[in-house]
């Protein structure tokens, strides 16, 4: 398919650095940034990006976070003593 355009001088200018820094054709270079563009993974990366809703646990001053295992592994021992008296 041959198609005509006319390019920014910038654009242009990008286009020739490329074409003598990777030693190709100007039609080879402007393919394969159009496939980088256009093709599936561009499309992937075009979907809105994944956002993290932050939430305060209000946890005790000095609890130390690290060492959450900790603290279950202390609930559960202090729910199975419990059990143990009853």
């Amino acid at each position: 398919m041959t198609i005509t355009i006319t390019l920014d001088p910038d654009v242009a200018e990008r286009v020739e650095q490329e074409v003598r820094r990777a030693g190709k054709p100007a039609q080879a270079v402007v393919n394969d940034a159009l496939r980088t563009r256009l093709g599936p993974e561009a499309m992937a990366s075009a979907q809105e990006p994944f956002h993290v809703t932050p939430h305060d646990f209000r946890f005790a001053a000095g609890l130390d976070l690290d060492k959450m295992n900790q603290l279950s592994d202390d609930l559960e021992a202090a729910a199975t003593a419990q059990k143990a008296r009853e």
